[in-house]
């Protein structure tokens, strides 16, 4: 089995191979596929080989490079790039050095695109006071990854229109370029990686340019391994200039405490407090306003763009079910007749204000079915270290 990307997709001699990050070597197993879950980017290692020019070999010097990459959200006709300065320094010439990174590019972004674009390059920089300005960039404050909240969305503009325009001026000097399509698709490809769709695991890129032991014409994938932050062939750490980027899925986000939808939900939950001071007559009232609110909440989720669709139906309907709960508990200490103690195989609708049955997606699963998907969700959350609570 070839690991190798196509060519087609690099430039300045870069070869891209695939290696997975755990026993499962099967692209076709690895491949992401659309509404998926969430995917995360990690710039995992770098490695910069300097050949130093003719003057630096004989009396030494330095090179003054930097490392830049970008993640490109494509759905349709827009677009998000995020485009960060990953590392500036000044590094001894004619050497090679591992450059630190480990940093996020992509953090639980939805599979909900057409693809997530992938962009990388690693420059010299001639130019004292456009290094610093790019020093300046190395921080913290200047490395966001992609992410599509709202707030965070136009940081990440910002800063790579400023990343943009001072990298075009370097240009001339990049020691390693390289694009990967990463398309994400509705079915899955029995030829992933040469249809460049994105997988789960190590996407290796590495310069051909530098490539004085030539193991890239005949290289043999099974003796390439990823160890920690460097990259080795036969046991041997590989000299050329590369990259490794670490791409995973999580198949669940989990709540979002600050919200608004998740705030509105808290609001449908608590409501349920007021069937302490309200008369027997009004309970149905509260009961049915609860319920207005947790629709309220599903309303301004279904507008949250770091959701995919699934995950949403699940939050809707765990609140629902935590509404029913609070109530069923109240009803069985008032009346002792409950929710709860109905048969399994009737409607939801038929315990929900009929005026508000007909909007909830999940109203014709049986109370059954309801209860089961809520478990399974609560159940995958748990097995992601995460868990569902409306009192945080």
């Amino acid at each position: 089995m070839i690991d190798s990307f196509s060519e087609d997709m690099v430039s300045l001699g870069t070869r891209s191979f695939w290696k997975p990050t755990s026993g499962i070597d099967d692209p076709a197993k690895q491949q992401i596929i659309k509404l998926s879950g969430y995917i995360n980017i990690v710039l995992q290692a770098a490695h910069y080989r300097s050949n130093g020019n003719f003057w630096q070999r004989i009396f030494g010097g330095s090179d003054q490079i930097t490392l830049t990459s970008q993640v490109t959200y494509q759905t349709g006709g827009d677009t998000i790039a995020a485009a960060v300065v990953q590392d500036a320094r000044t590094v001894k010439a004619n050497r090679s050095h591992y450059l630190g990174v480990g940093r996020n590019v992509a953090l639980k972004v939805p599979a909900d695109a057409d693809g997530l674009e992938l962009r990388v390059e690693i420059s010299a920089v001639e130019d004292d006071k456009l290094q610093a300005m790019l020093s300046f960039l190395n921080t913290e404050e200047y490395q966001k990854p992609l992410e599509l909240a709202a707030p965070v969305v136009g940081q990440i503009l910002a800063i790579s229109s400023l990343v943009k325009k001072l990298t075009s001026k370097i240009a001339p000097q990049k020691r390693l370029e390289a694009t990967y399509p990463g398309i994400i698709s509705s079915a899955p490809d029995p030829l992933p990686l040469q249809n460049s769709k994105l997988l789960a695991g190590y996407l290796i890129l590495i310069s051909s340019s530098d490539d004085d032991e030539r193991i890239l014409d005949a290289i043999d994938t099974s003796k390439l391994s990823v160890l920690g932050d460097g990259l080795k062939y036969g046991n041997q750490p590989v000299q050329n200039t590369y990259i490794i980027y670490n791409i995973s899925v999580d198949s669940v986000r989990g709540i979002t405490p600050k919200s608004a939808w998740y705030q509105k939900f808290q609001e449908a939950v608590r409501k349920l407090d007021d069937l302490y001071t309200k008369e027997e007559e009004k309970w149905e009232g509260v009961y049915g306003e609860a319920i207005s609110l947790s629709q309220q909440g599903g309303a301004i989720l279904d507008s949250d763009p770091m959701y995919i669709p699934s995950e949403k139906v699940n939050l809707k309907r765990a609140n629902l079910g935590e509404i029913k709960r609070l109530y069923d508990e109240w009803m069985d200490k008032s009346r002792g007749q409950s929710f709860a103690g109905t048969s399994g195989e009737q409607k939801l609708s038929s315990f929900l204000p009929a005026a508000m049955a007909a909007s909830i997606d999940f109203a014709d699963e049986t109370v059954a079915e309801f209860s089961r998907n809520i478990e399974s969700y609560s159940s995958a959350l748990a097995d992601a270290g995460l868990t569902l609570s409306w009192e945080q």
